[in-house]
């Protein structure tokens, strides 16, 4: 990869916007993000490692959304790309990215 494609795709940090999530909603329960603000990612991969239940797919799948991706996998190249309308994965503009 070119340099300037490099720092495209490296993500260096998120925030979450919790202003935007509604009080009743599930995602202020998770212990493991609701008192996430802020991470940073300080090199090009970033694991997230817990128990079931902890957190990591619903932060990996509003990330995918505040992306511009599916949170099932699908891709939107694919022609498979489908959110449903009212989905519970509805976190678009929940979480913002640094790059």
């Amino acid at each position: 990869m070119s340099g300037i494609l490099d720092r495209e795709m490296h993500i260096k940090g998120l925030s979450i916007n919790w202003d935007k999530i509604p009080q009743g909603s599930y995602l202020r329960d998770i212990p493991a993000i609701s008192k996430i603000t802020n991470m940073a990612f300080d090199t090009p991969i970033t694991f997230f490692v817990g128990e079931n239940g902890s957190g990591k797919s619903t932060l990996l799948e509003a990330m995918a959304v505040s992306y511009g991706f599916n949170p099932e996998g699908e891709t939107k190249a694919s022609g498979s790309y489908r959110q449903e309308k009212n989905s519970h994965y509805d976190r678009s503009g929940y979480v913002l990215f640094v790059r």
